[in-house]
């Protein structure tokens, strides 16, 4: 807030920073305001008033509000958003000279990531001469790459032509502009562009070159092998790598030659295992690029040298190791916004640097940079021995010679690249699409023209696993991935990406009949496509298909059978007399039965069709009004439930998703649920469905998500605690259905170690990840289902893991957030059905030690009940928090009614003997005494009585 005196145009204006917050206490600002009309503000839609701070008039600030205003309830301004803007002067040593000749790039927006680069890349002669010769390489990649590496050709030669100066007292802003280039890289509109990371462009840049059959001129100036040497139980592999850039983590505490160092320094694990890099060549233009982007300007790499020797850290002996260096990229912003910066020395030959500031080129005093730049995302350095070679001066080509590059191209060659995988389809069945593109067991490509069809393409792939894979054309499935109006999204050939979007139409390709060409506005993009193998997996539980507004029921009926009995073995006999057919209208009555499955009656956009088989029971439950239809006899006698996928063909919608329940054993039963119900309310109605003697204020009903066998394989959906709605991407489940008072009892176990974390997301219950002190995590996750009474030796022995290699403790969850600490052989006799067991190292275990007492009124000493006892606490914990009045010895009856001190190695009172806050952070190996309020009344009154130790 801001509260400006009637009388004063001055104004304090106060930050306070949150608690977590260390760096930031609480900041206070001095400012003059003047008058705000004078000023318009630098942010679109802010008010600005220019300010001065009081100790240092030198530096001038804009102060941006949003919806500054007063309140005349509070009295003073107030405003939504406050954003400081301080206006640095220019530094005197960087000056404007007229006889600069170096050409600056224009940012229209925000593409200034690609600008420095361009500079950086120009400005290496040898580099320059491949991008003039790219005439002999333009036969080999495909239109995209033509199109991007003729208007990189076209933008050096800009850049070359020197600059007119027609005035003597013009300044020398005489940019270019890279629209063309901007257009090859997909770019089009400019004042739309995204901050992107520099490393993008230049891994472009440098792959496609290598697509294009200049692999070996890229890597005679970039290029460089390292080993990397990894030992683990007395044996050592070492793998050679090939590497045009040296990516490296920067430490902004340590200097430069430290990072690296570091980089290159043996590296043991915790299970071991060391690793170690070492060059074995040397490139002739070495560039480093940090492993991230350092928002906060106040610190930097310091002393960032402009010669550097590798010498140290080569396997073997080179004949020269030393660098100059040539170019340096800053980063100035934040993660949201920021500009790019590059200070190169045009001729390596020569010591001078210019600064490149897009349009801007002025000179620059190399000695300036650790004071004034934070750290660099890309560094550049020349080889000694190579300054010559790289710098001799390539012939510009005329532009008359210079091929152009078509804007409109009529027909394009596409290459399509497959991956196959033999787990996709299990990915598949719950509703998404996710692997990794290293997980691919082969990977192949075909070729087509914008002018050919999807069923072509098609066709080219069964033709090309017949001879690639060596696999019957019959016994794959293709999916592919396209953009909107087509079958999915387009993903691009990047294989640092992990791709697990859900598109809303993900269709076998052998299942419609696109007899159309391919979009030639979404040919620069590479389409996703994949194969698997049905034979080796699960997938069939569940089929999904189109269906046009004029096919009748039994068109589909036909279809479905037909699709069944080809990729099911056990259903080759099945007829559609074998089926009920139910028609769900998505309106607030029950699906209806078909009575004539061969009725020519068409059906509506969007219905959903249910077919069940003539010898399961079912049940269809409606959530929005809260009924329940019987439709066939089930069986309430079941305690545990399961409910599991069947064969469904539906127009795939959001709205409504349908269960087959059913005992393990016997015939299941359908429920139907809305996408909104949540798991609370599912609860309810499946007790009411089964009729199970269930009483939700008393009992917990578990309903354990499966994925694809009868056994739970996820957390237990505990409907007291989880009310969230039913996740959109599992479409697909089986599930298990527990009453609590039943003394079945469902464990998880969590075995840690120390180490990285290397994930730390939830994928559906299929991998479950746990952090903890010091970085621990956990790489196995084990489940079991025992009967009370237990120990905890017993859920061992059920998980045939009872050596976990490790002395270790067992950390009990209760399903909430307290837990315990619990001996492996203790008896446990609880009532709950569901535990969670960490199994954590010893020394992982953060104890305080509490000894419990009362203080003499007459010498203020402490009087101690019982031997002291250890008490576990979570890290972060507050002494509240851990004030549990189970957990302490008798005379202490709740954590409201006492105090807590702090003791010193002997047990005393130590320090000034002040009390601790109840809110204060525990510590590991604390030792405190708890003094219950009820037995010293004297607490109360602290100033009435003096501690003494």
């Amino acid at each position: 807030m801001i509260r400006p005196e009637n009388h004063s145009s001055n104004v304090t204006l106060r930050v306070h920073s949150w608690k977590k917050f260390e760096a930031l206490r609480h900041l206070e600002f001095n400012f003059t305001f003047r008058d705000p009309s004078i000023n318009k503000s630098p942010i679109p839609g802010y008010q600005n008033i220019t300010m001065y701070q009081d100790v240092n008039k030198d530096n001038t600030f804009d102060l941006c509000f949003k919806n500054l205003h007063w309140d005349t309830d509070l009295g003073y301004n107030t405003f939504e958003l406050l954003v400081i803007i301080k206006n640095i002067k220019k530094p005197p040593h960087i000056l404007e000279d007229p006889k600069i000749l170096y050409r600056g790039i224009e940012n229209l927006s925000n593409h200034c990531y690609i600008n420095v680069n361009i500079q950086m890349l120009f400005h290496i002669p040898a580099f320059r001469k491949i991008i003039y010769s790219i005439d002999s390489y333009l036969n080999m990649g495909d239109d995209q790459s033509k199109a991007l590496l003729l208007a990189l050709r076209k933008t050096f030669i800009l850049l070359e032509e020197k600059k007119e100066n027609t005035r003597k007292d013009e300044k020398m802003t005489n940019a270019i502009q890279i629209d063309e280039l901007l257009n090859a890289l997909s770019l089009v509109n400019a004042t739309q562009i995204e901050m992107n990371d520099s490393h993008w462009f230049l891994d472009r840049i440098f792959s496609t070159l290598n697509d294009n059959s200049a692999k070996s001129e890229i890597s005679n100036i970039f290029g460089f092998e390292q080993l990397s040497n990894i030992k683990k139980d007395g044996e050592s592999i070492v793998r050679l790598e090939r590497c045009l850039t040296w990516p490296i983590s920067i430490n902004q505490n340590l200097s430069f030659e430290e990072n690296i160092k570091n980089d290159r320094s043996e590296i043991i694990t915790e299970t071991g295992v060391s690793k170690q890099y070492k060059f074995k060549t040397l490139p002739k233009i070495l560039i480093i690029s940090t492993s991230y982007i350092q928002s906060n300007s106040e610190q930097s790499v310091h002393d960032l040298p402009t010669t550097l020797s590798l010498s140290k850290y080569v396997s073997e002996e080179q004949t020269c190791a030393e660098y100059e260096l040539y170019c340096i990229i800053w980063y100035h912003g934040n993660s949201q916004s920021g500009h790019f910066y590059s200070c190169l020395r045009p001729n390596v030959t020569d010591k001078d640097f210019y600064l490149f500031n897009d349009a801007r080129v002025t000179k620059y005093n190399i000695q300036n940079i650790n004071k004034e730049y934070a750290h660099p995302h890309v560094l550049a350095f020349v080889r000694k021995d190579s300054i010559d070679e790289m710098s001799v001066i390539p012939t510009m080509p005329d532009k008359s010679d210079a091929p152009v590059c078509p804007k409109e191209i009529t027909e394009q060659k596409l290459v399509f690249e497959v991956r196959t995988t033999g787990n996709l389809a299990n990915s598949i069945d719950n509703g998404f699409i996710g692997f990794k593109p290293s997980n691919a067991t082969d990977r192949f490509s075909v070729e087509l023209s914008t002018k050919d069809t999807f069923s072509k393409l098609y066709e080219a792939v069964k033709t090309e696993c017949e001879n690639y894979l060596d696999k019957n054309s019959d016994n794959f499935r293709l999916w592919i991935r396209n953009k909107k109006s087509l079958l999915g999204t387009i993903i691009p050939n990047d294989p640092k990406r992990m791709l697990y979007e859900l598109n809303d139409k993900i269709l076998f390709l052998d299942q419609i009949d696109y007899n159309e060409p391919f979009d030639i506005r979404k040919s620069q993009a590479r389409v996703f496509l994949v194969y698997f193998d049905p034979a080796k997996t699960k997938f069939t539980y569940i089929l999904m298909r189109t269906m046009s507004n004029d096919e009748p029921i039994s068109g589909i009926m036909s279809s479905t059978i037909k699709l069944l009995q080809s990729k099911l073995e056990d259903t080759r006999s099945l007829t559609p007399k074998d089926f009920n057919v139910y028609v769900d209208k998505f309106d607030k009555s029950p699906p209806t039965l078909v009575s004539d499955v061969n009725s020519n009656n068409n059906f509506k956009h969007g219905t959903f069709l249910i077919f069940v088989p003539k010898n399961a029971k079912t049940l269809v439950v409606d959530p929005p009004n809260s009924t329940v239809r019987t439709l066939e006899e089930y069986y309430p006698e079941n305690r545990i439930m399961t409910l599991e996928r069947y064969y469904i063909t539906h127009y795939y919608s959001w709205d409504f998703k349908v269960f087959r329940f059913g005992p393990i054993d016997q015939k299941p039963f359908f429920i139907k649920v809305a996408s909104t119900l949540n798991y609370a309310k599912f609860a309810e109605f499946l007790a009411k469905c089964c009729d199970l003697d269930y009483d939700k204020d008393q009992d917990d009903l578990l309903v354990f998500p499966v994925v694809y066998e009868h056994s739970p394989k996820t957390r237990p959906i505990i409907n007291q605690q989880w009310a969230n709605i039913w996740d959109p991407y599992m479409t697909n489940l089986a599930l298990h259905a527990l009453i609590k008072k039943y003394t079945t009892i469902y464990f998880e176990i969590f075995k840690g170690y120390r180490g990285k974390l290397f994930n730390n997301k939830y994928n559906y219950g299929l991998i479950r990840v746990s952090i903890s002190k010091d970085g621990i995590h956990v790489n196995e996750l084990l489940q079991c289902i025992v009967d009370a009474p237990y120990t905890p030796r017993d859920v061992l022995k059920a998980l045939k893991r009872e050596d976990l290699g490790f002395d270790y403790r067992i950390r009990k969850i209760d399903g909430g957030s307290s837990w315990t600490l619990v001996d492996i052989d203790t008896s446990c006799d609880d009532k709950h059905c569901h535990y969670r067991f960490e199994l954590k190292p010893k020394e992982d275990i953060m104890e305080i030690t509490v000894c419990t007492g009362t203080v003499n009124s007459s010498n203020g000493h402490f009087s101690f009940f019982g031997e002291p006892f250890l008490l576990p606490v979570e890290e972060g914990q507050t002494f509240i928090d851990f004030a549990d009045p189970k957990k302490f010895p008798e005379g202490v009856t709740s954590c409201k009614e006492y105090d807590i001190y702090c003791l010193d190695e002997k047990y005393e009172p130590c320090g000034n003997y002040k009390t601790l806050k109840m809110v204060d952070a525990v510590k590991n190996n604390m030792k405190v005494a708890v003094i219950p309020l009820t037995l010293s009344p004297y607490l109360e009154r602290e100033k009435e009585f003096e501690l003494r130790g």
